[in-house]
């Protein structure tokens, strides 16, 4: 059942159930759970998760490949090191940015740009030219966050929309990037602890010390799915931007199906007029198209149209044979 429009807008996240039935109510017709996730998985769709229980993150800083730490080597040879200048420069190199590698630095440019040397980003892909950089405390995340689509939470969707169309999801798929999330802009990477550690009974000092340890990076490990205990939603903003979407499709270009109708349209004009007038019209049962674009032309000049007899008579060919294909049906 679709949501009454008063509900609809005092939702701000819509379950998948609830989604795909709102789009149901819209489209006049059935959509399920798996058509909202093909939705997601094809872009069109903004996915989000909810944390049922506590999760933790890392934030990540998204940096042009040439802001990007890289390592330098040969190819084939990322950690095998053979003795000489060239590789004894790239060693010195490794760690830096590409543009500090790059920079005032001829001999390192020449050897890039011929293929003797190649540079790996020290950091996962975010987009074709960018990467991203996880830095700061591990931080508690709550509550409804946008997923990218990018590494495990794609896989988790993937997985979501395998078991709701019949499938088997790969569960043995090995994501080395985590899982990640973004709000506002900002992306973040879904972590886990190695080990919890209890605080027990211990002073303010104590305490604060131990809060320190418990969020340093070093002590947690990548998530390569979205948690067990989160659950996959749409927030109603991105459902209203995906509907707003298609609204200004439709009043846009016509699609190929909009374009098929027209010409039928068309075709039907053409042969009413043919049957309202001399045989001369027609050719056999079909509309004759040279002695149509006469009369067009006869009473609108091509100036006006800016089209002339042999541009004329492509489209009213094209429109006779769409009607006589739309007959036969």
């Amino acid at each position: 059942m679709a949501l009454g429009s008063r509900l609809y807008h005092l939702k701000s996240w819509l379950t998948l159930n609830d989604a795909a039935a709102h789009l149901s109510a819209v489209f006049s017709e059935s959509v399920a759970i798996h058509d909202v996730l093909h939705l997601g998985l094809e872009g069109r769709l903004k996915l989000s998760v909810l944390f049922l229980a506590p999760a933790h993150a890392i934030e990540g800083k998204i940096t042009h490949i040439m802001d990007t730490r890289v390592a330098i080597h040969p190819p084939g040879k990322i950690l095998a090191w053979t003795v000489g200048d060239m590789e004894m420069k790239a060693a010195a190199a490794f760690g830096k940015t590409l543009s500090e590698v790059v920079s005032g630095d001829n001999e390192m440019n020449r050897w890039l740009e011929s293929g003797a040397l190649m540079a790996t980003p020290m950091a996962p892909r975010f987009t074709e030219d960018a990467f991203i950089t996880w830095y700061g405390d591990v931080m508690p995340v709550e509550g409804v966050w946008d997923l990218p689509l990018l590494a495990g939470e794609r896989v988790s969707v993937e997985e979501l929309y395998s078991s709701q169309v019949g499938g088997e999801p790969e569960l043995d798929v090995w994501v080395p990037d985590g899982a990640w999330i973004e709000r506002e802009g900002r992306v973040y990477a879904l972590k886990e602890r190695f080990q919890e550690e209890g605080f027990g009974t211990k002073t303010l000092e104590q305490l604060t010390s131990w809060e320190n340890r418990r969020y340093n990076p070093s002590k947690w490990f990548d998530l390569d799915r979205l948690p067990s205990d989160s659950r996959i939603v749409i927030r109603r903003q991105n459902l209203d931007a995906f509907l707003s979407s298609l609204d200004e499709q439709e009043s846009g270009q016509p699609t190929e199906g909009e374009d098929l109708r027209a010409l039928e349209a068309f075709g039907l004009l053409v042969e009413l007029y043919a049957s309202q007038h001399g045989p001369d019209h027609r050719h056999g049962a079909r509309p004759n198209a040279t002695r149509i674009v006469q009369d067009m032309l006869a009473a609108v000049p091509d100036d006006v149209t800016n089209m002339g007899d042999r541009k004329l008579k492509q489209h009213v060919g094209a429109a006779i044979k769409a009607w006589e294909a739309k007959k036969s049906r």
